[in-house]
């Protein structure tokens, strides 16, 4: 889930983020003051790696998922040269408890599972009610944000998105199961 919103077109990682060669860093859970919630990130990395083995899902998803612009997100990893299994490796996950968005708001407050703002960050999320997911959903979780790394937002944050969040995590299921 994202917080903010966003116009269509590509997102260029910074340099930073596409410096370095290799698939990124197997885990950047990066999960503090909560082992527990750490856990269920390197769980739900786990599960996102391996339905990524998928076509269906490491192809399909991406190709059928689209930006505002209706640009398919799979345009993005290739014009960074990644697959979608090195992107996700290179996203830092983090805990939200407590942290403010762009707006001001607290999203883990909220009661969501994870968020990221805006669309585009390579930072996300995770709240508490990750802890409450089985893998295989936290797995689902962390690919709808990963989508959102790429540059996909979400309604209704975002007036001109194409998808609600629970249209992006039916997707992830769809293309990639539970």
């Amino acid at each position: 889930m994202c917080d903010s919103g966003g116009g269509g077109g590509y997102y260029v990682p910074p340099d930073e983020y596409n410096g370095g060669g290799g698939g990124g860093s197997p885990s950047n859970n990066q999960v503090t003051g909560d082992m527990q919630l750490r856990v269920a990130v390197n769980s739900g990395l786990t599960s996102a790696r391996n339905k990524l083995t998928n076509s269906q899902c490491s192809e399909n998803l991406f190709q059928d998922m689209q930006l505002n612009d209706g640009t398919p997100v799979a345009n993005v990893l290739t014009l960074m040269n990644k697959s979608s299994t090195d992107w996700l490796n290179g996203l830092i996950w983090k805990n939200g408890s407590g942290i403010h968005n762009s707006s001001g708001s607290v999203p883990c407050d909220s009661g969501i599972p994870a968020w990221m703002s805006p669309p585009g960050s390579t930072t996300d999320y995770v709240c508490s009610p990750f802890k409450n997911l089985g893998a295989s959903m936290a797995g689902v979780i962390l690919i709808h944000e990963e989508l959102h790394s790429l540059g996909l937002s979400e309604s209704p944050q975002d007036p001109n998105a194409r998808y609600t969040a629970a249209q992006i995590t039916q997707a992830v299921i769809d293309h990639c199961g539970t």
